[in-house]
């Protein structure tokens, strides 16, 4: 997915970002409704399936945080390298065990407070606000302010899918299937930008490449997406979490390669540390779940 998102940084230029999300939605609901309709081919009886209120609540929740958390992210890498947008987006698993905290009464230990103390940390270094990194460092006062409103955008959209990811583990227990779930969340996406696109009256005329490399963003996006929820059923959300992190650094490739930005060196500090608060945070969530099973398992021997 960092591919998709260099390319939706480059895109940026020259167009704004509600033009962007409209176009790359429609890339992301090509892929998910061709999945759809791919498992339908082999099982009918997932579209045929009753869903009960509870459980549509749940879904449309879903889709709306993912139109919020996408718009978001799309909105920031207007403002800030793409690379950085990534990292402050990676905090995700922090926000979630935050949100855990305040909303289900989830246990944080002393250990989790220090991840978040280096999730805070870092994105504050990676933000670089003038009135902690004013010496030698050359910014006026526009550029300073759209950093820090191309970090409060990507902070806010992985607030929104820390939130999906809330509403994920309720999901898990009905059983629903992530083609559902993603073609839901596509669809949603689409008619809601649409709705504000439609308002703000932005029907422009684009460039056939501007709109093919929008779809192919959406396109690249829905499938990674899909594959993730495929291989959290297949391997512990520990490892998938990890291997996920290692989009900060891919980002920061395609940056220099496609892009030709070298990314700070202060900000690669700060990405530093909030991989490591990112890893460190799922690390400790996968060894709580261990000893949850284990004392399951004892009292039921």
């Amino acid at each position: 997915m960092s591919f998709s998102d260099v390319i939706v940084a480059i895109i940026s230029a020259h167009i704004n970002s509600i033009q962007i999300c409209l176009i790359y939605a429609v890339g992301v609901i090509i892929s998910s409704v061709t999945a759809l309709l791919l498992h339908f081919i082999k099982d009918e009886g997932i579209l045929r399936r009753s869903y009960s209120r509870l459980e549509l609540r749940y879904l449309l929740l879903c889709a709306v945080f993912n139109t919020g958390g996408s718009t978001l992210f799309i909105a920031s890498v207007k403002f800030i390298p793409v690379g950085d947008a990534t990292a402050v987006f990676r905090t995700m698993p922090v926000m979630a065990a935050i949100l855990g905290r305040i909303f289900l009464g989830l246990r944080l230990r002393c250990i989790d407070a220090l991840f978040i103390v280096f999730c805070i940390v870092g994105v504050t270094v990676i933000a670089r606000p003038s009135f902690i990194f004013h010496a030698g460092e050359e910014q006026t006062a526009p550029s300073n302010n759209h950093k820090i409103l191309g970090i409060s955008f990507a902070l806010a959209s992985a607030v929104c899918f820390a939130s999906i990811y809330m509403f994920g583990t309720e999901l898990s227990e009905y059983k629903i299937p992530a083609d559902v779930i993603m073609s839901l969340n596509a669809l949603v996406f689409l008619l809601l930008i649409a709705a504000v696109w439609s308002v703000n009256r932005q029907w422009d005329c684009f460039q056939t490449t501007t709109v093919a490399l929008c779809l192919l963003a959406g396109a690249i996006t829905g499938i990674g997406q899909l594959m993730v929820f495929w291989a959290v059923t297949k391997e512990k959300l520990v490892v998938v979490t990890v291997i996920l992190a290692s989009n900060v650094i891919f980002s920061n490739v395609l940056q220099i390669l496609l892009m030709h930005i070298m990314p700070h060196w202060i900000s690669a500090m700060g990405a530093a540390l909030v991989l490591t608060s990112c890893v460190g945070m799922a690390l400790r969530k996968n060894e709580t779940g261990q000893e949850q099973s284990n004392k399951i398992e004892e009292r039921s021997v």
